[in-house]
């Protein structure tokens, strides 16, 4: 009886390993797919600005929406962002080192589409939101970008899919960077500086949403609802909050505190405040429907 019990239990296990070994081929073949993927996306001619004031603001611009003082590290040379060995790693490459390879208009495609030069997707780039940079603003970016002094690599960049990363990338759980992008939705134009709701709305619906979703309702296990900041904050523990990093009680946030003195406290005050009224008044009517 007992051989009996464990020469089944031995075939069930072998069955599993099967299964799961079948599971991991379809996973990688499927995930080199999309790894592998081209994207016929057009070049786009950017009307570079002449203004020197718009071309002078690249350096608040590059770092507002993370290049610089995030993703790629406040000198541009690159950041480790992720490494699980199952999972993978994402390492932020060197821009310093990578920009002379690649005319403005690769760059635009790049930064705005999610697309290489070979025609094949970025990911972790957050292209869904940059694709509303308007021309002015990229250009801005783009030169401060390039008149940075070139940095030493610090190790090779890009993104590295382990077992488990593959097995995401093939469900769905991971997405290309040009798969996030709709071509055919408005651009959200950058409002009239002296617009100060305008402003608010246009940050709140880039910066804010790419952590905390869409409808700024929070993304579970990972931020919070802005209501609470809509709800509890003054408007000088928001401007010190957006400034410094420090919220009610003086406390340090996980993952707000840094955002806010990395990046956030590059917005102007003025819009700084017009993005605390959005939030404000955004919260407040969702709760007049909701009644």
């Amino acid at each position: 009886m007992l051989r009996r019990v464990l020469k089944g239990l031995a075939i069930g296990l072998a069955a599993i390993l099967v299964l799961a070994l079948v599971a991991l081929v379809f996973a990688y073949v499927a995930s080199s797919r999309i790894i592998d993927r081209t994207y016929d996306v057009p070049f786009a001619v950017l009307a570079t600005p002449s203004d020197s004031a718009v071309l002078a603001d690249g350096q608040r611009l590059a770092s507002l929406w993370g290049c610089l003082a995030g993703c790629h590290g406040e000198d541009g040379a690159g950041t480790l962002m992720f490494e699980e060995p199952l999972v993978g790693w994402i390492r932020a490459p060197n821009i310093t080192s990578i920009l002379p390879d690649y005319t403005d208009e690769e760059l635009e495609r790049l930064i705005r589409r999610g697309v290489k030069q070979d025609g094949r997707s970025v990911f972790v780039m957050p292209s869904g939101l940059l694709y509303h940079l308007d021309d002015a603003q990229l250009t801005s970016i783009i030169a401060h970008v390039r008149s940075l002094p070139k940095k030493k690599d610090r190790f090779k960049g890009g993104v590295k899919f382990g077992p488990l990363g593959r097995v995401f990338l093939a469900i769905g759980q991971f997405q290309p960077s040009a798969e996030e992008v709709d071509p055919d939705s408005p651009r959200r134009a950058y409002p009239d500086p002296t617009d100060e709701a305008g402003l608010g709305e246009f940050w709140a619906t880039t910066a804010c949403s790419e952590c905390h979703g869409e409808d700024l309702s929070g993304e579970d296990g990972f931020t919070p609802s802005l209501e609470v900041v809509a709800t509890s904050y003054t408007p000088a523990d928001f401007r010190l909050l957006m400034r410094t990093g420090i919220a009610l009680g003086g406390r340090q946030l996980d993952l707000m505190s840094e955002v806010a003195r990395d990046n956030l406290r590059h917005l102007t005050p003025r819009e700084v405040a017009g993005l605390y009224d959005y939030l404000t008044g955004h919260f407040a009517a969702n709760s007049a429907t909701d009644e």
